[in-house]
């Protein structure tokens, strides 16, 4: 094969990655410009070892008298801990009124570890359920934040949970190295 047409094909490749992360970081800074409201989770809580909560305060000025009230997001992930490479559950029950749409994304902290987002379905129990994945990462400790985006017919939501995950295959393999 002629080099020039793999070195063309290589460089189209690479653009084609360029474009569409430059596409990506776009639509998700001009999604949280469209935030109306958002609630982090206790930073002593880790989706890896617990379900967490978060609350919103809501403040309703439709009447005469302002109303304020606080609406919760609980976020479950199971199995315990997060596994990689593996699909788990995840469980949302929130107090949150008209809810058209639940998404999960799930965001590296340190490093970008690409588009990660599973829409959850109405239950009748009234949770939102759905599965994710996550990518396995080079380093062996990862922090992610799990963020909760609930669409109402109003506003859009947004939750923020933190969790560690601990790549295995790094840790077996610097232990080989290390026994070798």
């Amino acid at each position: 094969m002629d080099k020039g047409i793999i070195a063309l094909t290589f460089a189209s490749i690479i653009s084609l990655f360029i474009l569409s992360d430059l596409a990506w970081n776009k639509y998700q800074s001009e999604l949280i410009n469209h935030v109306d409201s958002i609630a982090k989770s206790d930073d002593n809580c880790q989706l890896n070892v617990s379900a967490c909560e978060a609350s919103f305060q809501i403040i309703d000025e439709s009447s005469h008298l302002t109303q304020t009230t606080f609406k919760t997001v609980k976020l479950s992930i199971d199995p315990n801990p997060i596994p990689l490479l593996k699909p788990f559950n995840l469980k949302v029950k929130t107090g949150l009124d008209r809810i058209n749409k639940v998404v999960v994304e799930f965001k590296g902290k340190e490093m970008d570890m690409g588009p990660n987002q599973t829409e959850l379905a109405l239950q009748n129990d009234g949770y939102y359920t759905g599965q994710g994945v996550l990518p396995i990462c080079t380093i062996d400790t990862m922090n992610w934040v799990a963020q909760v985006y609930i669409q109402t017919d109003k506003k859009l939501f947004l939750s923020q949970f933190n969790f560690v995950t601990h790549n295995k295959v790094v840790q077996n393999t610097t232990a080989q190295n290390k026994s070798s």
